[in-house]
């Protein structure tokens, strides 16, 4: 009989030593996920002036004649710039706001056919790059019947997902 008990403790030790290295074990998989937002930053100069304007004539701001770089937009994924003068009508006023100048500011990036600024966002550029400088000029016409004064206006930038 003991050498039955023997051969049987035996055997329990050895189902023991086996179910340690993992012989049996049951296995199981779990999804990691997360979701990575679309993030994007705009960056435009403060201020950009155009000079003295010349009557009946197209001014645009260029340095030698060559467009500049006026906005900058990282992001991680397709985003479109938009441009609007938020609470506005897209002209340009003077300090006081009694004088308005007759036309919109245009605004025309680079391979785009260029917007007509207005009090709502408008597409000027969808972009898919990380991060892309945007060549942007920025016109005003001017004719003999608009007041002589100094004029201002504020253009706003905004990125949407595309």
């Amino acid at each position: 009989m003991s050498k039955i008990l023997k051969s049987f403790g035996m055997a329990a030790l050895l189902v023991a030593l086996l179910a340690g290295t993992g012989m049996g074990a049951n296995t199981d998989t779990t999804d990691v996920t997360g979701t990575l937002q679309l993030s994007y930053d705009i960056t435009s100069p403060e201020a950009i002036a155009f000079g003295d304007f010349n009557v009946d004539q197209n001014n645009n701001v260029t340095t030698n004649g060559d467009t500049i770089a006026h906005i900058s937009v990282t992001t991680n994924g397709a985003v479109t710039l938009y441009a609007l003068e938020a609470g506005g009508d897209g002209k340009m006023n003077n300090a006081g706001n009694t004088l308005q100048l007759g036309r919109k500011l245009s605004i025309k990036a680079t391979g785009e056919t260029g917007i007509m600024l207005s009090g709502t966002p408008q597409a000027v550029k969808a972009l898919t790059d990380s991060n892309t400088a945007i060549e942007t000029d920025f016109g005003q016409y001017v004719a003999s019947t608009d007041k002589a004064d100094d004029y201002t206006i504020t253009v706003t930038f905004q990125g949407t997902a595309s």
